[in-house]
């Protein structure tokens, strides 16, 4: 299903949304970049140590070496959904140090002196989030006899560097972070933040990558692919809706929403630092269906509003479609219809009648689009043309949705986005609300456009 070549590509900056605080011990310095993190191991290799020891050592009396404790906490938060930082950790210090990380011994240098790895020591594991990662340093200060003809580091400093997982995404049309909707085979290009990829990093060369497919219950499956490393590029050959999870040191992490994105008032999960989402459609059609609804929701369209007529005469229909009688309803099924038919999908109207008092047969007859409860009964024909563009689907476990499909609760209907959301037409304008897929609801029915053949 999904086929993997190598890639250099940049990604973008994280967006910044996780907690980090050291506490303990003033023996830490806090690099802000990579590049930084080099620095401040290089200063205190030249003897700028956080904690320097001036103990002034008797080689007559202060045997065995004199030894001091430190401890310090390194917190790094993360949610339910994986937003953290991971930070990579680095031991200045030529003298001997027995150090514990979480409880198990890292260093066991004691009474060892001058010169142990040139003073450097890197911390092979980045430190996750949830664990304690408390570090108690045992410090041992050693005299030489004769003096050693280089400076002595006398004390020690930690070197952290804090790390937001941050992954970015860029599609076939170049978009990145933003919208991302291919075609099934076309390839996407994915990238752990550059602090990762830069750098000789704890961990760079053994990211691995998942994709999570959301099926129409709500629930997600896992796809692995078949690469490991900071920057991928794959091709996803089945249509659906994706997350994208990157695990590293048995934790994961996913893709996330760079900015906030137009959304229905109080909704969860569209803005910055939530779920996001790749989606992959089969037809052409449906990017179409798909790009033209989200551009009435960015525009924050009236069009569709309640109590506001609605003139079909644009869509080649007139006098016979009773305005004002429809003015006063709820036009989200009038909005699949113009989605639609702004796509060269026209959608047969249907035949109404209603009551008129004083008229001879006390009927009077309309047309209008398809309701929502026709749109739900499976046995109710959506007619078009071309025909046949539209096939009722039956939610279960096993059925993915796709961008582009047109769904329906018992009272509301909407073209499923990119991201599994819905675009519909709300009481005062056209939003994205999610509130089924990948949320913790449960879908209803939904109805998928088929491809017409002038668009293969």
């Amino acid at each position: 299903m999904i086929a993997v070549t190598a890639l250099a590509w940049l990604a973008l900056a994280p967006p910044g949304f996780a907690a980090f605080q050291i506490i303990g011990d003033d023996i830490c310095v806090v690099a802000e970049s990579a590049g930084q993190f080099e620095d401040e191991i290089e200063r205190a290799r030249k003897g700028d140590l956080s904690r320097s020891n001036s103990t002034l050592v008797n080689p007559r009396k202060n045997r065995p070496p004199i030894k001091e404790k430190y401890s310090t906490q390194v917190s790094l938060t993360k949610d339910s959904g994986g937003n953290a930082h991971v930070a990579a950790v680095a031991l200045v210090s030529d003298d001997g140090c027995d150090v514990r990380v979480n409880g198990e011994q890292w260093l066991k240098e004691s009474g060892k002196g001058h010169d142990i790895s040139r003073g450097l020591r890197r911390y092979g594991k980045l430190l996750l989030p949830g664990d304690e990662n408390r570090f108690d340093i045992e410090y041992s200060q050693t005299f030489y006899e004769p003096a050693v003809l280089e400076n002595d580091l006398d004390g020690l400093t930690m070197v952290v560097l804090p790390i937001e997982i941050d992954i970015s995404v860029k599609d076939s049309r170049g978009n990145v972070n933003d919208r991302i909707l291919v075609k099934k085979g076309e390839t996407i290009d994915v990238a752990i933040n550059p602090a990762f990829w830069e750098h000789d990093l704890p961990g760079n060369n053994n990211i691995e990558w998942e994709l999570e497919c959301v099926s129409s219950t709500g629930k997600f499956s896992s796809r692995p692919i078949t690469a490991t490393g900071t920057n991928i590029s794959f091709t996803i050959n089945e249509s659906g809706i994706y997350r994208i999870c990157a695990i590293i040191n048995g934790e994961r992490y996913y893709y996330r929403r760079h900015e906030d994105v137009p959304h229905h008032k109080g909704m969860t999960g569209l803005r910055a630092g939530d779920f996001d989402y790749v989606g992959v459609y089969t037809y052409e059609t449906q990017r179409k269906m798909v790009d033209r609804a989200f551009s009435y929701c960015r525009e924050a369209s009236t069009k569709f509003a309640y109590g506001k007529e609605f003139d079909f005469t644009e869509y080649g229909y007139s006098n016979f479609l009773l305005k004002k009688r429809l003015a006063n309803a709820n036009k989200c099924n009038i909005f699949v219809f113009a989605v639609a038919h702004e796509e060269r999908i026209l959608i047969h109207l249907k035949d109404r009648e209603f009551t008129v008092a004083g008229m001879p047969t006390g009927l009077e007859f309309y047309k209008s689009p398809p309701t929502v409860k026709e749109w739900r009964d499976s046995n109710e024909k959506i007619e078009t043309t071309p025909a046949p563009n539209w096939t009722w689907l039956k939610v279960d476990a096993t059925m993915q949705p796709e961008p582009g499909h047109v769904v329906m609760d018992d009272v509301h209907m909407g073209i499923l986005d990119y991201d599994g959301s819905w675009i519909s037409a709300g009481p005062s304008n056209v939003n994205k609300k999610a509130c089924i897929y990948g949320c913790g609801y449960t879908p209803y029915n939904v109805s998928i456009l088929r491809e017409r053949k002038s668009d293969k």
